[in-house]
């Protein structure tokens, strides 16, 4: 009787471990994520459902597409359709392996993408409330995990945006006696890009270092640093084109930054990035090439539904 006990627990081991399972679907689907391609991301997620239904990773990857969906698109509508998804995908994650790292981990992933994406839509109580709860969940995640490195890639993400949150918001972030650090959320990033065991994650965490040290860094030697890891994948990358094209261009270099929007993936299925083709026209007009850049900007008009860029434009 005993002995059937102990293999009844055993069990029950591999099953809980199992729902944090990072096998060849989930890295598939990630991976395709990455490269903004999401409907064969969704082939993998919906293969990994009814072959392995209680991994955590795939409320996780749903999650990611909603959220760089709405990054790029700025579509409200979608945002509106979505939101509810968030406690599902968390209530989902709340029957998974809580001795594992990534259940808590995941949880403040999800936290912290629903915060970024109300920033563009200016909700911001809501995504200081989701800030500071991803924060809290990471930091006892990394209180139970020391060593789970790939705590460091949202830890360093929300330390940056903490730091920068506008001031008339600061007092809730002053109340629950939180701070913010830049060069802080730097260095975390920069452990898991060095990490050979987080390999997977390079092009994520380079496109993350990149976006952050554009808008919030300005230094130079770390944008040439970035362009110069990025190498040539952003032929091959649209997050990476994104993020090379931004640095070559805060580096001065529009001839090159014009090069490297024009060698942008040709895959019709990644979604539209049209801010690619505001950015390229901007580079034409700093050429004096006004028939290309009239040509950039009427495109990205008539095809982007977002909210910004569209008065400069």
């Amino acid at each position: 009787m005993r002995k059937f006990s102990l293999i009844l627990l055993f069990l029950n081991q591999l099953v809980a471990f199992a729902s944090f399972e990072m096998n060849e679907n989930i890295k598939r689907s990630y991976n395709h994520i990455i490269n903004l391609e999401f409907e064969e991301a969704n082939i993998f997620l919906n293969k990994e459902l009814s072959q392995n239904p209680n991994n955590g990773f795939i409320s996780s990857h749903k999650n990611y597409i909603d959220f760089l969906t709405i990054l790029i698109t700025e579509d409200s509508d979608y945002f509106d359709s979505h939101e509810s998804y968030k406690d599902v995908r968390l209530a989902l994650l709340d029957k998974s392996d809580k001795l594992s790292p990534y259940y808590l981990y995941l949880k403040a992933e999800i936290n912290l993408q629903w915060a970024i994406s109300r920033l563009k839509f200016k909700q911001y109580p809501t995504a200081a409330y989701e800030l500071i709860r991803s924060y809290r969940l990471l930091k006892e995640n990394k209180e139970k995990f020391p060593e789970f490195t790939l705590n460091n890639k949202c830890l360093g993400l929300v330390h940056v945006l903490l730091a920068t949150v506008p001031k008339d918001f600061q007092w809730i972030i002053n109340l629950f006696g939180l701070k913010g650090s830049v060069d802080l959320g730097f260095r975390e990033l920069d452990m898991v890009l060095n990490d050979d065991r987080l390999l997977m994650y390079k092009n994520e965490v380079l496109f993350l270092l990149s976006f952050l040290q554009i808008n919030l860094g300005n230094n130079d030697a770390l944008c040439q640093k970035y362009l110069e890891m990025i190498g040539e994948q952003y032929k091959n990358n649209v997050l990476l084109n994104f993020a090379a094209s931004r640095l070559s261009h805060n580096l001065g270099k529009n001839d090159y930054c014009l090069a490297i929007l024009k060698n942008r993936p040709n895959n019709s299925r990644t979604i539209n990035f049209y801010y690619l083709d505001y950015l390229q026209a901007m580079s034409y007009l700093y050429k004096l090439d006004f028939k290309n850049s009239k040509q950039k900007f009427e495109f990205f008009l008539k095809n982007f539904k977002g909210i910004n860029y569209i008065k400069s434009a």
